[in-house]
Formats: structure tokens, sequence, C-alpha cells
């Protein structure tokens, strides 16, 4: 019979690690986006004339949809809107039996201003 055969030794030799690139520097070029989301601009808005209007609606902080009825004239409100807001500033007159003059001003600019009887709107440019 025959004997036992004899037993080597198992090694085991690490493979060294691949080398890896290096993530490449990110550069950035041209201006930065003027309009940063979240960033927040004042609104005013202003309604001028005699008497009361019938109810004004306007644009809100938070983009949230006010009216207020039987208002004294002349009317006017700050509000901050988000700079990348879906509804632009806006403000509604109704009134009847004489004119109204609305505008709206956004960081300081004054964007519309219209006059007139009945239904009146300015909003601003989107």
């Amino acid at each position: 019979m025959p004997g036992p055969s004899p037993t080597r030794p198992t090694t085991t030799t690490p493979t060294p690690p691949s080398p890896s690139a290096a993530p490449a520097p990110t550069t950035t070029t041209g201006t930065p986006s003027e309009t940063v989301a979240g960033a927040m601009q004042t609104v005013v808005y202003d309604v001028t004339g005699e008497g009361r209007a019938i109810s004004i609606t306007y644009m809100d902080s938070g983009n949230v949809i006010q009216t207020e009825f039987n208002v004294a004239l002349p009317w006017r409100k700050e509000v901050s809107l988000s700079k990348s807001s879906l509804h632009p500033a806006s403000v509604t007159i109704v009134n009847i039996g004489h004119n109204v003059t609305c505008s709206v001003t956004v960081a300081g600019v004054q964007v519309r201003q219209r006059t007139g009887a009945g239904l009146t709107i300015c909003d601003a440019p989107s």
C-alpha cells in the first residue's frame, strides 16, 4: 500500500489594490444664478383712489392668496415672496363708480402700474 502523501503548505499572496484615479477637481465658470432657490424679495402693492374698494386680492407671503373686503383707499401692503415663485406678485381690485390706480413694486423697482374701474389687475411680469 502506498504511504501517505507529503503535504505541502499553502501560501496566499495578497494582490495589491489597483490604483484608483483621484477625482478631477471641479471648477465652475460663468456667473452664479441670479435666482437662488428660497431667496426672498420684497414686494409692495399700492392702490390709490377715492372712497372704498369692494375687494382687493393679492399674493401674500408664503404664496397664499389673500382677499380684503370693503377696503378704504389708499391701501398699501408689503410682503415677501420667493424669487422662484410659480405665482408672480399680483393685486386685483374690484370697485364701482370710480377709477383706481394699482402698482406692484418688486425689490424697489416698480414693475407694473394700471388705472381702471370695475376690475383692475396689476401683476409682475413672469
